[in-house]
This record gives structure tokens, C-alpha cells and sequence, in this order.
């Protein structure tokens, strides 16, 4: 088949950049380009859960030195998932698998397949902000089911997580690590490389089920309720949606990783709320 060149304006989507080629491919071809991309994902993540496991076993190896580069906090328990230092390794993490998925990039060498880091145009942003304000209506439509009605029995409470002081160093990792680094790191791996690649040869849904079945299995906690779980799982599943159909309307990263950032924000803002409210009661 030959190669055919996306469009190069700024406007158009995802639909318009690729070429219209699903149940075109023979089964053999998809079912490779399937298992590839997979593969190739999973790598990625396994890259990125080993380096922090490897980051978790220095400070065995090496002492309270490892410890010490957070800087300037006090106060701080040597363990646990959020430390300033977890946090410090899980954004250099997300650096050297970003390096990676570049690599990928740069490896198959195929236009369609670029990352789509592009100039956000004001059509582009009129679909982010649409999208955006009408996924916060779903979301506020969900949790006040959940909230006000019988369905919430049915989701079990998750354990409280620790809660550690930090100062306002740590405060600004944690929340450039949740906000900025986390969502970036995730839209390029899930939207710009996994999605768009899948977009080749499967049409949407094909392509959006695997893509955000993965993201969302990854925000499983292990030993939480089943029912908590699921409830995680399916609300993701329908953020990552709303995050998919943006990028599919604009193909550029720019406007899922605004979409995805602010969600984080606002996820961050509610809890920061939640626990002032709770700490004056």
C-alpha cells in the first residue's frame, strides 16, 4: 500500500490527518500493528515502575545520603509513595520513558506517525474548552449520583492515605509532578503514540477501547474494595474518553495535555478543599 502524507494545515482532526484505511488491512496486519503497539506500551510502563523500583533500592544500598537530596524539608517519613523523593523519581522516570517513547518516534520514521505537538488554533480551542466544560458536567453529574442517591452504597471506601507534612518545596514537586509531568508523560504514551498508532488501521472505537481499557487498568490500587477499583477503573475510562474524542477533534497533544492537567488541578483543588474543610471541623 502506499504511503500516504497527512495534511499539513493547522486545522482538521485526527479522522482528516490519517488515512481512511480501516477493514482495509488484511487481519494479519492489524493483528501485528495490535500486539506491537502493545508491546511497545508495555515496555514503556515496565521501564518506568523498574527505574522506581531500582530509585527505592538505593537508599538501602547507599544510606541516608540517597534521602538527602530532597533539599531543605524536615519532617518527612523516609517511606511511602508521595515523599518528595518518590515524587523526584517518578518525574525523572517519566523523563528517560518520554526519551524513549521519542526514540520509538524517530524509529518507525513515519509522518503519520509524528508527535503531534503543534500550534493551538482558536477552532482547536473551542473544541478543548466544549469538551472540557461538558465532561465536568457529566463528572458533577456522577459524583452527585453516587453522592445523594442509593449507588454510593454500592462503591466501598478506600483507606485513607497518609498524610505527611511538607513544605512549600514539596508542595510544588508534588503538584508539578500530578499537574504537569504525570499528564504529559501520559498523553504522549496512551493519546499521541498508542491511540494514533491503533488509528491506522482500526476506526475509533477499536482503537479508543484498547488504548483507555490500558490507561485504566493502570490507576488499579492494589489491595483497595473491588467495587472501589471498578468504580476508578470506569471513571477513567469515561475521562478518557472525553480526552480522546479532544485530541481525535484537534490531533495535538497540546490540547489533551491542557484537558488531562486541568482535571489534575481540579482533583488537587478538591482535595486540598476537602481536607481544610475537615481539618476546621
Amino acid at each position: 500500500m502506499n504511503e500516504i502524507e497527512p495534511q499539513e494545515e493547522q486545522g482538521g482532526g485526527l479522522k482528516q490527518r490519517l488515512p481512511a484505511i480501516a477493514g482495509i488491512q488484511a487481519p494479519e496486519s492489524k493483528a501485528r500493528l495490535l500486539l506491537s503497539s502493545l508491546g511497545i506500551v508495555a515496555l514503556v510502563i515496565g521501564l518506568y515502575f523498574m527505574l522506581i523500583d531500582i530509585a527505592y533500592w538505593l537508599p538501602e544500598k547507599y544510606g541516608d545520603t540517597f534521602l538527602d537530596l530532597a533539599g531543605p524539608l524536615e519532617g518527612l517519613p523516609a517511606e511511602g509513595i508521595w515523599t518528595v523523593q518518590a515524587i523526584l523519581l517518578r518525574i525523572l522516570a517519566c523523563g528517560l520513558c518520554l526519551l524513549l517513547i521519542y526514540g520509538f518516534f524517530k524509529l518507525f520514521h513515519n509522518r503519520r506517525l509524528r508527535l503531534p505537538f503543534r500550534r493551538i488554533t482558536a477552532e482547536q480551542k473551542s473544541v478543548m474548552y466544549k469538551h472540557i466544560v461538558f465532561y465536568f458536567l457529566v463528572l458533577a453529574g456522577i459524583n452527585l449520583l453516587f453522592s445523594f442517591t442509593a449507588l454510593g452504597e454500592l462503591v466501598a471506601e478506600g483507606s485513607e492515605p497518609e498524610s505527611i507534612e511538607v513544605g512549600w518545596l514539596g508542595q510544588l514537586v508534588f503538584f508539578s509532578f500530578i499537574v504537569i509531568v504525570g499528564p504529559l508523560f501520559e498523553e504522549i504514551l496512551f493519546r499521541g503514540f498508542l491511540h494514533k498508532r491503533l488509528r491506522l488501521a482500526f476506526s475509533f472505537w477499536p482503537a479508543f477501547l484498547v488504548s483507555g481499557l490500558v490507561f485504566s487498568a493502570l490507576h488499579f490500587v492494589p489491595g483497595e474494595p473491588l467495587s472501589y477499583n471498578l468504580y476508578g477503573i470506569g471513571s477513567t475510562l469515561v475521562f478518557s474518553y472525553f480526552v480522546t474524542k479532544t485530541f481525535e477533534a484537534t490531533d495535538n497533544i497540546w490540547t489533551a495535555f491542557i484537558f488531562h492537567g486541568l482535571y489534575n488541578g481540579w482533583v488537587m483543588l478538591w482535595m486540598f478543599v476537602e481536607n481544610a474543610f475537615t481539618s476546621f471541623a
